[in-house]
């Protein structure tokens, strides 16, 4: 999963649900020794402690993906994991913003400071992109291209994507990238980030949290975070 760039938060998640397969099964040394009916005992097992119907899913899908790669490998003769059932997961659809809540939280910046106008730039940033949090923060000043109103995003796996830009986030960012930037940098002409904090360096993911939640604090807005502003730019 490393190898193919997942996160490492998903890796620690399916070496946990690897973990609790190992666990229940106890004295089994080899994985060809697990039958499907040892699986479906583990999955009730699951099932008995309560565990949302998301993280029985994720825990199955992790054992799934584990018993068919070891079969792709030729490492087992039949795949117990084969006909493991994952369980139905309903998908809760999460509040988006309104228009009228993001034209609060977009005027909330004092556009007459450098942080101001970077704060700007960014929330127009992310409702024009619906970027995520993470890839935001690890944004360079070279990935914006304000001719073409583009920016290079790197993604998960990492993967790139282009996202087109508004037109008010154009002009933000542009004014922010001739005029703020500069100031904000204090002299670092080598840092490589698009987003600069307090002390000169690239912004991190907690710090453009507290970004949007402190102005939408100051709009008066309830639960808009870095991912609210992704679902307002998807609807």
């Amino acid at each position: 999963m490393r190898v193919q760039g997942a996160s490492p938060k998903s890796c620690a998640v399916y070496r946990n649900a690897l973990d609790a397969l190992g666990a229940h099964v106890g004295d089994v040394a080899h994985a060809a020794d697990l039958t499907a009916d040892d699986l479906l005992a583990w999955r009730g097992a699951l099932a008995a402690r309560g565990l949302a119907d998301a993280t029985l899913d994720v825990y199955l899908r992790a054992v799934r993906a584990w018993f068919g790669w070891l079969e792709e490998r030729g490492a087992l003769f039949l795949n117990p994991a084969a006909g493991l059932v994952l369980p139905k997961v309903a998908r809760r659809l999460l509040p988006a913003p309104s228009v009228a809540d993001l034209r609060r939280l977009l005027a909330a910046p004092n556009a007459a400071t450098p942080h101001g106008v970077r704060d700007r730039a960014l929330l127009e940033t992310a409702y024009a992109t619906g970027a995520r949090r993470e890839e935001l923060a690890t944004l360079d000043a070279t990935a914006i291209d304000l001719v073409n109103g583009t920016v290079r995003v790197v993604g998960k796996g990492r993967r790139e994507r282009v996202l087109p830009l508004t037109r008010p986030a154009v002009a933000w960012l542009n004014r922010y990238t001739t005029r703020a930037r500069p100031a904000l940098l204090k002299g670092k002409l080598d840092e490589p980030a698009l987003w600069i904090d307090l002390h000169g360096a690239r912004l991190s993911p907690h710090g453009l949290d507290v970004l949007v939640k402190k102005h939408a604090a100051a709009a008066k807005l309830r639960g808009v975070t870095p991912h609210a502003l992704r679902r307002a730019c998807a609807t």
